[in-house]
């Protein structure tokens, strides 16, 4: 037979007679061996059920013998409590958004389920992501979102709603809103306006909000009743109001104008008092909108913006505005000149104040500064473009402002360390020595120096800093000579310090490892791939 299985001739009768006997036999041995291995599989079979039901009722035990049962619910109602997104502001200083969710809580037993749904917060958070949805869809989100609204009875509400000027099924979204409108507490809306500009054009002679345009939509939701029976909008209870507005299309096609129609009517929002606007594709309009009556104001980014509308928006809400953000990430209109004799705006109550530029902006960041006094400041954080003038704009704000004793957290992005811990003039050390009472200190940026050190102010207790191109040599030595000296100097009823150092990537780095953990999912491996930094 090995010659027959070593050639590719056919059998002679023979041959073929005695390979037949020979096949005829492993057919009668086989059956028997398949029978056994079948029998044995449904042995495995049994087996392995058993072990699951074992490890199922092992888990259960363990379970009842862990730590977690022997907590009192007042210490996990507090873990819940710890996990739930605090307000932007809460004390004296600002507080970094934690994300958490119910959900991980509901599911440890059956007793922490009934414990997270006696929060009532936990039923006033509503989200609708309609942007893509089909109408089954969103009928299904607002059946729960109704439910919901049941369970936190008059407990005032937090609406998120994220809308596309492509889905026809908008109105049912707009008659849900319209129907809670009176125990709605915080509106967060995003729009994106995908629609074709010609296509937008469609409904614009009827005399309504055209809902093909992202303005549109805005104003059907704030302002127009859909209902024939309900002639008026109302939001006696709404507080806080987020617009981000998007688009796929050209700025040159959009404004913000719409927007003075939105809130024309102040006596529709009488409670309105925190406001943000955010629009990276268009432009910035000097709205007339109720601004004066604002305590928390946060503006951008805009695709472009003049200079007097910052000024004039500001202006209006010298009485009662507490919390400024604003974000200077768009193109200055060109052939603008800045207005040198612009009077000084003074706000007197702002104890918060953020500021962020890309690069481009900074020359108008410090003029904006210029032109501010804030004398009751406790917070400040600014973020730039690696701009070295930025602390010389910061020192005189905090000088013609005189709030050098209010001031306790400083936040300091994108500096170049090294520069600015060895500049005498203008550089991180003229800031220090003009914040006498600063308790929490962030700083990010890139080529530390270790003099940095040195002139950490002694107040500071809560210290992170946040940096690039790091030299290991040098860093590890100063940061570990920092804190033992700190310690050594430390009074021993004082409170102790928190310090925190993050090497983190710069942008370029960031980007490579995006773009190579694209690559690990699409491919499985790069074992076989060569990656240039």
């Amino acid at each position: 037979m090995d010659e027959l299985f070593n050639s590719n001739r056919p059998p002679s009768p023979q041959e073929w007679a005695s390979t037949q006997s020979l096949l005829e036999l492993c057919d009668q041995e086989l059956t028997p061996v398949e029978g056994q291995i079948a029998d044995l599989q449904k042995q495995l079979d049994k087996l392995i059920s058993r072990r699951s039901t074992l490890q199922t009722n092992r888990r259960k035990y363990l379970d009842i013998l862990s730590a977690r049962r022997r907590l009192p619910p007042r210490n996990y109602r507090y873990l819940h409590t710890a996990g739930r997104d605090p307000p932007p502001y809460d004390g004296d200083l600002p507080q970094q958004p934690r994300l958490g969710s119910a959900l991980p809580f509901m599911l440890v037993s059956k007793e922490w389920y009934e414990t997270v749904c006696g929060f009532g917060y936990f039923w006033t958070q509503l989200k609708l992501d309609v942007a893509a949805a089909s109408e089954e869809e969103i009928l299904h989100l607002l059946e729960m979102a109704s439910k919901r609204v049941q369970r936190a009875s008059e407990l005032t509400l937090s609406l998120t709603v994220i809308l596309s000027t492509s889905n026809e099924w908008n109105d049912k979204v707009f008659e849900f809103a319209h129907s809670i409108s009176s125990h709605v507490g915080a509106f967060d809306i995003s729009i994106e306006d995908n629609r074709d500009p010609i296509h937008r054009l469609e409904l614009s002679s009827s005399p309504g909000p055209n809902p093909n345009t992202g303005s549109g939509l805005l104003a059907l939701l704030l302002r127009h009743p859909l209902s024939p029976a309900r002639k008026t909008l109302d939001w006696p209870k709404l507080h806080t109001v987020c617009i981000n507005m998007q688009t796929t299309h050209p700025p040159s096609y959009l404004g913000l104008r719409r927007l003075e129609d939105v809130f024309s009517a102040p006596e529709k929002f009488p409670v309105m008092s925190g406001l943000t606007i955010a629009a990276p594709q268009y432009y910035l309009w000097a709205l007339n909108m109720p601004w004066s009556s604002l305590s928390t104001l946060s503006l951008g980014p805009f695709y472009s913006y003049k200079y007097r509308h910052y000024f004039s928006v500001l202006k209006q809400c010298a009485e009662r505005l507490r919390v400024l953000n604003l974000f200077l990430c768009g193109t200055p209109e060109k052939g603008e000149t800045l207005l040198t004799e612009e009077p000084i705006i003074h706000l007197v109550h702002l104890t918060h104040f953020r500021l962020e530029c890309a690069e481009g902006n900074d020359y108008f960041s410090g003029v904006l500064l210029s032109y501010l006094r804030l004398p009751s400041l406790q917070s400040l954080t600014w973020t730039g473009s690696y701009s070295r003038s930025e602390t010389r704009d910061i020192v005189k704000l905090i000088q013609e402002s005189g709030c050098q004793e209010s001031l306790r957290y400083l936040e300091l992005n994108n500096v170049c360390l090294f520069l600015a811990a060895t500049m005498m003039r203008g550089g991180l050390r003229s800031v220090f020595m003009e914040t006498p009472r600063l308790s929490r200190l962030k700083i990010s940026g890139y080529e530390l120096s270790p003099r940095l050190w040195s002139i950490i102010p002694e107040t500071v207790q809560d210290l992170t800093v946040q940096m690039w191109f790091p030299v290991i040599g040098d860093l590890r030595p100063s940061f570990t000579e920092f804190l033992r000296s700190r310690s050594l100097s430390a009074v021993p009823s004082s409170t102790p310090m928190k310090a925190r150092l993050d090497i983190i990537d710069d942008t370029n780095v960031a980007s490579a490892r995006d773009k190579i953990k694209y690559l690990k999912a699409e491919f499985g491996s790069l074992s076989n791939l060569v990656v240039s930094l």
